[in-house]
């Protein structure tokens, strides 16, 4: 039985219009009358949804929530939607929330049971009540991420990547390995990155950093921020930079993005032989119009998700999440190029 707004006013010692204003998101509330109201509803919505869940009746809703840093790869993107849409099972429905969502609405649609979890795409919040909406809502992270004030988080599997990409090169002889490298507050291409160089030291080889100064201000989270003839500009600026002698023989490009740029730029320059390059991937068709075709670490978009809407659902059933708060993790698998 659910308890009506005045109900759950009497038991919180407030008004009754000061239960519709936390209800339905409008208005400001004293933080200490608003966690008296929120703590007897959830009590509540997790008493209902049990019941709901015996009686195999009601319909869960999920929701896409777009952040700020979502929209930097739209291959990557679609993936996730589509796969989304296709492997929620039966009895789940899926909306999405525009990066302009209005947090109090968010929790007003989880508070009246039209939401019942949150999938996150993006790399952080401006709004400082999110952090504290998602506290109280089932949620479920797609990417790699930071909030404001909080610890970062990065999907296992990024820096098994970079790790993965060292040992390829290393494998075929590469004696100057180097690794495509710039500013971002992409966590999980920083990760990458970071593993590349780890075991580059681990098997004795100095890997360089070709860094490309493709940073226009220090808060941006876009992985790759420029147009593409900067881009390019930029990698051909940075390898003109390094000595004949010394350029790399395999070069690591951890976003597929830059690899295009990086193989027009060999032609620019007429390299006769072009180093051996293995190159990240969501989406492995991209790279196969490229010359010889680079070798590249599927990082497998779709599993992702299966995880990630395993867990969500383990979540909103209240199950154990995992202990290290990472739902989805990457699980990358090595695709060989051409010599």
């Amino acid at each position: 039985m659910k308890l009506t707004m005045q109900e759950v006013a009497k038991e919180a010692g407030v008004s009754a219009a000061t239960v519709s204003r936390i209800i339905n998101g409008n208005g400001i509330v004293a933080s200490d009358k608003r966690e008296k109201v929120l703590q007897i509803i959830t009590r509540e919505a997790g008493k209902n949804r049990s019941v709901d869940q015996r009686k195999k009746r009601r319909v869960r809703h999920i929701g896409l929530l777009f952040l700020s840093g979502s929209e930097f790869d739209f291959r990557t993107l679609g993936i996730k939607v589509l796969n989304i849409a296709n492997h929620l099972p039966q009895g789940y429905d899926f909306h999405i929330y525009s990066p302009s969502f209005n947090a109090h609405q968010v929790e007003s649609n989880f508070l009246r049971g039209e939401l019942d979890g949150l999938f996150l795409i993006g790399h952080n919040a401006e709004d400082r009540f999110f952090t504290f909406l998602l506290n109280r809502i089932p949620h479920v992270w797609l990417n790699s991420h930071q909030l404001e004030g909080e610890k970062a988080v990065s999907l296992m599997g990024n820096e098994f990547a970079g790790k993965i990409a060292a040992n390829y090169l290393i494998e075929h002889n590469c004696k100057r390995p180097a690794v495509l490298s710039f500013q971002t507050l992409h966590i999980g291409l920083l990760d990458r990155i970071s593993g590349f160089e780890v075991n580059c030291f681990i098997h004795k080889r100095q890997a360089r950093k070709i860094e490309l100064d493709l940073a226009k201000e220090k808060s941006y989270s876009d992985p790759i921020p420029g147009e593409g003839a900067d881009i390019e500009t930029k990698i051909k600026k940075a390898l003109d930079l390094i000595p004949p002698k010394e350029f790399p023989d395999g070069i690591f490009s951890p976003e597929e993005a830059l690899t295009p740029y990086l193989y027009r730029v060999f032609q620019q320059k007429k390299i006769r032989k072009y180093p051996r390059v293995i190159s990240c991937n969501y989406t492995p068709g991209y790279l196969r119009g490229l010359y010889p075709r680079p070798a590249s670490i599927d990082l497998h978009p779709e599993t992702q998700v299966k995880l990630a809407i395993d867990e969500l659902i383990n979540r909103i059933e209240g199950k154990n999440p995992r202990p290290d708060n990472v739902a989805s993790f990457i699980q990358p698998e090595l695709i060989p190029g051409e010599d």
